[in-house]
């Protein structure tokens, strides 16, 4: 990842990056450390480098921590797992919804109603002819609403209002600057929130990357694996005229190819581990999906 120091430099002034995904952070992380080690400085502060999520949480936190009472109260923020948990009550709760996929349904619905506060939709109550299943989400989302109101919990989907209405009171500490990288569109949810801080003198600004010329080539495959196989080829080539290059690889429905790709490339990169005794180790290439529990290697041997 090619950046201008600039960027970096202004991390080391009390600016704030906020990446759009984990992965994000991690790699302006790591080419942070790379500037600083390029500068021959041995150890640094930790950046203040965050995802959105990873940012909203540590804002909220540090919020609810020091006693910030809103409209409800003072009020607890629920993790990912715990939101989960209050979803499948709610539903197996749902006596006219006998269930089988408890779980996977609930991640539906709290995926749903992270949309619905993200983009501001309309409350499902508003629909002019629900659906059996429009009126099931309806009544989830009251009792569920219903719950952490009297239990004073604050969920991820409406912790950004929650912060806005903080900020506007100046209950929040904020930065001098804040940059945002990798964001394609925000969400009005996000705009509001982003807003709000400009309102109190924090600068804002978007990292754009050093343009490349670049051109586009299409080729037909006649199988998956072939296909595979020349990727594997052409990033093998590339990193053996530059060993320090870096690639990205974007493959439609990747969980359920991950271990086919997995082997190819392994094969093209690192042939003599497939015939060594020792542990394989992979320092060159990472997968942005993690490998499902049914594909690891305890899970296989137990089957």
């Amino acid at each position: 990842m090619r950046m201008a120091s600039g960027l970096f430099h202004k991390l080391d002034e009390d600016a704030v990056l906020i990446a759009a995904h984990a992965r994000q952070a991690e790699q302006f992380r790591l080419a942070h450390a790379h500037w600083k080690k390029q500068q021959g400085i041995k150890a640094w502060p930790s950046p203040a480098i965050y995802s959105w999520n990873e940012w909203l949480k540590r804002m909220g936190e540090n919020l609810l921590w020091s006693g910030y009472s809103g409209k409800q109260g003072v009020r607890s923020l629920l993790t990912p797992l715990q939101e989960q948990t209050v979803w499948e009550q709610v539903i197996r709760a749902d006596i006219n919804n006998p269930l089988l996929h408890l779980s996977s349904t609930a991640a539906s619905a709290r995926q749903a109603w992270a949309m619905i506060q993200a983009w501001r939709m309309p409350d499902p109550k508003a629909a002019q002819f629900p659906s059996e299943d429009v009126k099931a989400f309806n009544r989830w989302v009251a009792n569920y609403y219903k719950r952490c109101k009297n239990a004073a919990w604050l969920d991820q989907a409406r912790l950004p209002d929650t912060l806005k209405r903080a900020i506007k009171l100046g209950n929040v500490a904020l930065p001098n600057e804040l940059i945002f990288a990798g964001f394609i569109q925000f969400t009005p949810q996000q705009i509001e929130l982003i807003t709000a801080i400009r309102e109190k003198n924090t600068q804002i600004n978007l990292y754009k990357p050093t343009e490349v010329n670049a051109s586009v080539n299409g080729k037909k495959f006649d199988s998956t694996q072939q296909e595979f196989q020349s990727i594997a080829k052409w990033c093998r080539e590339k990193l053996e005229k530059n060993a320090d290059a870096r690639i990205a690889v974007a493959v439609p429905g990747l969980s359920g190819l991950r271990s086919k790709l997995d082997k190819v490339l392994r094969k093209s990169l690192y042939p003599s581990s497939f015939h060594s005794e020792q542990e394989f180790i992979n320092p060159a290439y990472q997968f942005s999906t993690g490998e499902s529990l049914a594909d690891s290697s305890i899970a296989q041997m137990a089957m």
